[in-house]
């Protein structure tokens, strides 16, 4: 198995997943399959064009298609989103495919950071607190997360908006 996929287990049916970025280049199209052979039929990526690029990770959304996985990308440069009407809009889309009982697995680079931001932020779209959803991507992903206080305290400031 090449990807790492963390289960967020306890949180809303177990529907969502976080990962470390999935392989790129000559491994993308296996690195996708295991995606899809683990039950999960969107992704969530979180990398900008240049991560993308560096990862060899630019044809990740067509290689999803191909496979029969959403592909969803929402780039975030640094550690939190340029803007936090369109991070919302894109969390309320992610509602929507929870509600149709759509497995999600969230990635970014390292599966901590700016993965547990959104997925933290559905959840609380959802009811779940914040930090209650931290704790259990915490706990699932045996890393911190988020990756810096200024993050979680960003997701606590939007999930009361």
């Amino acid at each position: 198995m090449m990807n790492s996929i963390y289960k967020i287990e306890g949180l809303c049916d177990n529907q969502f997943a976080i990962m470390p970025h999935p392989q790129g280049g000559d491994f993308l199209e296996q690195s996708i399959e295991e995606i899809r052979l683990s039950g999960y039929d969107v992704v969530v990526s979180m990398l900008t064009s240049e991560e993308q690029a560096e990862l060899e990770l630019l044809a990740e959304g067509d290689v999803c298609q191909n496979k029969e996985i959403l592909y969803l990308n929402f780039p975030i440069r640094d550690e939190v989103a340029d803007s936090d009407t369109e991070v919302m809009q894109f969390i309320d889309s992610l509602a929507l495919l929870q509600q149709e009982k759509r497995k999600i697995v969230f990635h970014c680079r390292g599966g901590v950071g700016r993965s547990s931001m959104m997925l933290s932020l559905l959840a609380a779209r959802l009811g779940v607190e914040p930090e209650n959803s931290f704790e259990l991507i915490t706990i699932s992903r045996g890393e911190q997360a988020p990756e810096t206080e200024f993050q979680g305290q960003w997701v606590a400031r939007l999930s009361k908006s």
